[in-house]
């Protein structure tokens, strides 16, 4: 059982040992007929006077529901007539009926015991956790999960049921805290073999949380320090963040403007190489023009992208870019800004305020770093 279910059920667990009085012991299952209206009655009064309600009268029927609904009652102040309903949908499986009737009718002593929550969820987890409680819990683990076998001939038919806030694992943790928690073994007698063997599967995990000798006190002291280490982390973590914006980040900026300024004066040279007659000594020139361009391009900027990259592949968990920056883009010669057709692995930005020409991406994933042969690779 992980820690977070864990603490969600003893936090239930707790909340009811402080506001309910000493619980019921375990009722074992017993046999109900759903289409019997008396037997229905008696069930019910049966449970009611087991978790001390037997004042109330429970008038029980069997009626349509929403699909997803296998009970309801009643509640109101200073009533003596409780009403429920259960689904006709479980008329075939008794099981699932008791189960039912048990968490109504901890529904109704809840409310006489002033407990409640706000967010409905939480109230029907609260209330099967009270079930189980309050004696109920056989019964509500032998019924939250019920199939019914009809032989037709050569074909076997089988219906089976599935309910509760708490499924069968779930329960059975309950339980299990439940019983250990007041001395008592767990008791299987009456279970079907599924919710009998959930109860043997929860019982080491359960036993992990309740067995600790470590008290209150003492937890608190390890989780304090645990506080106390990852408040060191995060101011740990927030020194970092505070260098990335004072220093590496306004650095990054100004080399990544410095490139493009050095590739605006290459832009320049391109046009006058494009222009020149191709004597001898111009075509030289323009070779040695070219890789001399060629090596101011390879080095740096790709040094600066992978420090980047791994920069992003850190933070990329943490942010959802939103599509549209990938349209607006800064000229990196003079910081104007463009917007830019959406959707395009290779468009050229020409800048209106500088004439910089420039390659772009706009596309959701963003450039990709292009496979160079190396400035050779341009001299043929």
């Amino acid at each position: 059982m992980i820690a977070r279910d864990a603490s969600a059920m003893f936090d239930r667990l707790v909340r009811l040992e402080r506001g309910l009085p000493k619980p019921a012991a375990m009722l074992e299952p017993f046999t109900v007929n759903p289409r019997d209206v008396l037997n229905l009655q008696a069930a019910a009064g049966r449970l009611a006077q087991h978790v001390g309600l037997g004042e109330l009268t429970f008038i029980v029927a069997m009626t349509t529901q929403p699909p997803d609904v296998a009970g309801h009652i009643e509640i109101k102040y200073a009533q003596r007539e409780v009403f429920i309903e259960i689904s006709e949908q479980l008329v075939e499986f008794p099981r699932a009926v008791l189960a039912t009737l048990a968490h109504e009718v901890t529904h109704k002593y809840l409310h006489t015991h002033g407990i409640w929550l706000a967010d409905l969820l939480e109230n029907e987890r609260l209330t099967d956790t009270a079930a189980v409680f309050n004696g109920l819990g056989l019964l509500l683990l032998d019924g939250c999960e019920d199939e019914v076998r009809t032989q037709v001939g050569d074909q076997e038919y089988v219906r089976q049921f599935k309910g509760g806030y708490l499924d069968r694992d779930a329960l059975a943790a309950v339980f299990v805290a439940v019983q250990h928690s007041r001395g008592e073994a767990p008791n299987t007698r009456g279970l079907n073999d599924g919710a009998a063997a959930a109860v043997k599967a929860a019982r080491r995990p359960i036993l992990k949380w309740l067995k600790g000798r470590e008290s209150s006190e003492k937890l608190a002291q390890k989780l304090q320090a645990q506080v106390r280490d990852e408040q060191r982390l995060l101011a740990a973590a927030a020194g970092d963040l505070r260098h990335l914006e004072e220093a590496v980040l306004p650095a990054l900026r100004a080399q990544i403007k410095a490139r493009h300024t050095a590739l605006r004066v290459n832009q320049d040279e391109i046009a006058r190489l494009e222009a020149e007659s191709q004597s001898a000594l111009m075509h030289g020139r323009a070779r040695a023009v070219t890789a001399e361009i060629a090596e101011r391009c390879e080095g740096p900027t790709r040094q600066m992208r992978t420090r980047l990259q791994k920069a992003i592949v850190a933070v990329d968990p943490y942010e959802d870019h939103a599509f549209e920056v990938q349209r607006v883009l800064v000229c990196g010669a003079c910081d104007g800004k463009l917007r830019l057709p959406a959707g395009k692995a290779d468009v050229v930005a020409n800048c209106p305020r500088c004439a910089y020409r420039f390659s772009a991406d706009t596309t959701a994933d963003g450039p990709q770093d292009p496979k160079r042969k190396g400035w050779r690779g341009l001299l043929g």
